[in-house]
């Protein structure tokens, strides 16, 4: 497990980067909404709070479609609803290359292409419903 010190103007924070989890840099903290976390586990216990909150709002959507879903203003308003009240960056597609994921320059077409093939995936039946997540989870390029 890595160990990084992070300081900024109002904060010197200890996060924990376990294996596998996208690191922590002080750019991402900077959007942080609660400066009182000091561990990895603080912010995964207020990011499934936010998750919770955001899947509330999203079982109240009033007959939604496949063209509502798949469409870019729907998953920015789902990613600000599952992660708003935590990250001021959620809703909104990142400026900078991270570890994962695909370039900055490309999430706006690779979304749009994404959501058109998963569109037809869900309409035709192509894959069963365990398939099309794990697909859905793969290709989604706002990570």
């Amino acid at each position: 497990m890595q160990n990084n010190v992070i300081a900024n103007s109002s904060v010197t924070t200890l996060i924990e980067n376990p294996e596998g989890a996208t690191p922590l840099t002080p750019d991402n903290m900077l959007g942080l909404k609660h400066k009182h976390v000091n561990t990895r586990e603080q912010l995964n216990e207020l990011e499934a709070a936010n998750i919770l909150q955001g899947q509330m709002w999203a079982s109240t959507l009033k007959k939604p479609t496949l063209d509502s879903i798949f469409d870019r203003g729907f998953v920015t308003n789902l990613h600000k609803a599952l992660l708003g009240e935590v990250w001021e960056w959620a809703g909104t597609f990142r400026q900078r290359e991270l570890n994962i994921g695909i370039d900055p320059k490309n999430i706006s077409v690779d979304l749009h292409n994404f959501l058109e093939d998963a569109k037809c995936w869900v309409k035709f039946k192509h894959y069963d419903n365990l398939e099309l997540s794990a697909r859905i989870q793969h290709r989604l390029p706002i990570r």
